[in-house]
């Protein structure tokens, strides 16, 4: 029997902006019925270990697909 292996990737970005240090989060999909209870995330993708050859590449790509 053959086993899937799943790995997932997060992306710390950051900005300095007027010397205050910023960092990329994503907001939780909100409903129009009511808001979210999550809070915000790192963003976070799938690495592929067939297709991404080490991690630093799969999030290139990742980050290519979301751009």
């Amino acid at each position: 029997m053959s086993q899937r292996l799943e790995v997932d990737l997060n992306a710390v970005l950051v900005a300095v902006t007027a010397e205050e240090p910023r960092i990329l989060v994503v907001e939780p999909p909100r409903s129009q019925d009511a808001p979210s209870q999550e809070p915000p995330a790192l963003p976070f993708g799938s690495f592929d270990p067939v297709s991404d050859r080490t991690l630093e590449l799969g999030l290139r790509r990742w980050v290519y697909e979301q751009t």
